[in-house]
């Protein structure tokens, strides 16, 4: 039987408590920063593109991240990378609202380092 495809808005509502909480917001924050981000299911998790894949909202058991495809590249100007081990994404732990809430500029700058970088691979 093949496995049910969700909607970025269906995912988001099965998650459990407080992970449901903490991915909704950010994903709220991530879609009120540009309007011309489309926010999209991939590999089963919501998916951040423009002129490409920019970031990722991942969520299991241990928490919640934003994965950015390009970390690499991203200079870690607030020193909120995690996942350096990794070749080329890095990722931002979001343990609560309020830290979300608390670091709503400095997410919202690696959001958009993020887009700028994907702008200029697409450009060449």
């Amino acid at each position: 039987m093949a496995k049910q495809r969700l909607t970025p808005d269906e995912y988001y509502a099965a998650l459990a408590e407080p992970h449901k909480s903490i991915a909704f917001t950010a994903r709220r924050l991530l879609l009120g920063i540009e309007l011309d981000v489309a926010e999209e299911m991939k590999y089963g998790i919501p998916f951040y593109s423009r002129e490409g894949m920019v970031c990722y909202m991942n969520v299991n058991k241990s928490g919640v991240t934003i994965g950015f495809i390009s970390g690499s590249q991203m200079s870690d100007t607030f020193g909120l990378f995690t996942g350096k081990s990794l070749k080329m994404v890095r990722h931002i732990a979001l343990p609560s609202v309020d830290f979300i809430r608390e670091k709503q500029d400095e997410i919202t700058n690696y959001f958009i380092e993020a887009l700028v970088i994907n702008d200029s691979k697409a450009k060449k």
